[in-house]
């Protein structure tokens, strides 16, 4: 009995290190865990190289060269006002009136001054004729007068005579020469005196023309065939000379002010020079609208980066003075050209091509953009580049050099 108390625990430890060691080596040995890796798959453009022309945006203004401000000519009061603000007129056609009053009134001044003037001229010239006969009497007189003299002179000596008969005689001979030299000056007088009141007659002319002009002021007429960009009046103002009473321009004279890159200048100005139709476009109203570029700024103002281009817009747009516009010109075709969905682009100068799955950054020269319908791709130099690469056009936020992808639809591209 004591025996069995001894083997007993003996026996049930031998037995449960054998199961353990059984079930040790019956264990089955679990499979290594391994982790999944995702490439990213992509979209990619195979290179191709092609003559492109590459589309330049600019934004630009309606303006005009004919812009004109009518101003007032004379001091009056604002009696009608007939147009406002984008009413279109003809030439001819009348604006507004001015009081007319106070011009009426200098005109009848005018006249009046003029017909004194040539009351005084017709006047003198009747006092010359008279002087002309008067000074054949005045002669004939002093003649007289100077026989009276001898003879008086004779009997003086003879005692036939008394001194104050002499005297006497001596008196009226010098009034009749005094009065003969005066009628003399007043004869050779006349072509000074006709001078100075034909000048008179010149300057009431000039003033009475004027004052008729005047009149003529009181009624603004628009110079040429516009649009009223601005009125600055209203009926009852009391205007001043060169007051400005409306701005007018040309609708048929419209251009778009844009200005264009340093780097695009020596391209639109030999253009120009060289009568080629670079292409250009802009949307008005709505409707696109072909515009034909007309010369460059003649100079560049401090702080451009580039210079002003002015380019003619069709007659009858509609377009409004001042508006702001987008303009896209074609440039001329520029050679080994590849073009590129704006997606392709990383940073502004880098695409990654891919070789073997595996990107691989390469900087670029960008050339411009062009307009594809509603697409706008990118224009870059393909000196750098391989018929048959392949460019990732997909915009991967995590993309690096060395990341593996693969080419939706294409297993190896390389």
């Amino acid at each position: 009995m004591r025996a069995l108390k001894v083997v007993l625990p003996i026996a049930a430890l031998a037995v449960g290190v054998l199961s353990f060691q059984y079930l040790k080596s019956t264990k089955s040995v679990p499979e290594p865990l391994t982790l999944a890796v995702n490439v990213p798959v992509v979209k990619a453009q195979e290179v191709n190289f092609a003559a492109l022309s590459p589309t330049l945006k600019l934004f630009g203004q309606v303006e005009t060269s004919s812009l004109s401000t009518l101003s007032a000519a004379l001091e009056a009061d604002v009696v009608t006002v007939l147009v406002q603000e984008g009413h279109s007129v003809v030439k001819g056609q009348t604006l507004m009136t001015l009081d007319d009053g106070d011009t009426v009134l200098a005109i009848q001044q005018r006249q009046a001054e003029l017909a004194e003037v040539e009351a005084l001229i017709a006047s003198d010239k009747i006092k010359h004729r008279y002087d002309q006969s008067a000074l054949v009497q005045e002669k004939a007189l002093l003649e007289i007068g100077r026989k009276s003299v001898k003879r008086a002179r004779k009997l003086a000596k003879t005692q036939a005579g008394s001194e104050a008969t002499l005297d006497n005689a001596l008196q009226i001979e010098q009034q009749q020469l005094l009065a003969l030299n005066q009628r003399k000056r007043s004869v050779a007088e006349f072509a000074s005196r006709q001078q100075q009141l034909e000048a008179r007659l010149l300057k009431a002319q000039a003033t009475l023309i004027r004052s008729q002009r005047d009149l003529q002021r009181t009624k603004i007429k628009a110079p040429f065939d516009g649009k009223i960009s601005q009125a600055m009046v209203s009926i009852g103002d009391r205007v001043n000379k060169g007051n400005p009473l409306f701005r007018l321009y040309k609708e048929k004279e419209l251009e778009i002010r844009a200005q264009i890159p340093n780097q695009y200048i020596e391209t639109i100005q030999s253009d120009l020079l060289t009568a080629k139709s670079t292409r250009a476009k802009t949307m008005i109203n709505g409707n696109l609208v072909d515009v034909t570029p007309n010369r460059l700024s003649g100079q560049i103002a401090k702080g451009q980066g580039g210079i002003d281009a002015f380019f003619t817009l069709p007659t009858e747009t509609g377009a409004p003075l001042g508006q702001t516009v987008e303009v896209s010109i074609e440039l001329p075709p520029l050679a080994n050209t590849i073009s590129l969905p704006i997606d392709a682009l990383y940073g502004s100068d880098k695409v990654y091509v891919i070789e073997e799955n595996i990107l691989k950054g390469k900087k670029v020269s960008r050339l411009g953009k062009r307009q594809i319908g509603s697409e706008q791709q990118l224009l870059i130099d393909g000196s750098s580049f391989r018929a048959g690469e392949w460019i990732l056009t997909s915009r991967l936020p995590q993309a690096s050099e060395g990341m593996s992808v693969e080419i939706d639809g294409i297993n190896d591209p390389s």
